[in-house]
């Protein structure tokens, strides 16, 4: 903790703020590695946050084409089925010139 001087002369501590979130490992020895579990499959937000996009356009652009597990009120996607989306929809830097 620490101090600070306010302008009307008082004094006032200021306290350190914990982390928001714990990020997810990013693979399985990591995971290993720091006693976390590795998700095999993520919430829509997750999967969003994951691949860099808002919720919305994942729901436009990317949830369409994916498998989701359904399961009551509960939408999971697997980690393998959003790397096998990335890997269908990535072209290279040739394929995109000719």
């Amino acid at each position: 903790m620490s101090r600070e001087n306010t302008q009307d002369g008082a004094t006032r501590t200021l306290t350190e703020t914990p982390p928001a979130t714990t990020k997810r490992p990013n693979s399985r020895e990591a995971a290993e590695k720091t006693g976390n579990v590795f998700r095999l499959a993520l919430t829509k937000a997750e999967a969003a946050e994951s691949l860099g996009l808002s919720v919305d356009s994942f729901d436009r652009y990317v949830a369409p084409e994916l498998r989701i597990v359904r399961r009551g009120r509960c939408r999971l996607i697997a980690v393998a089925e959003l790397e096998a989306w990335l890997a269908r929809s990535s072209s290279s830097l040739l394929e995109d010139l000719s």
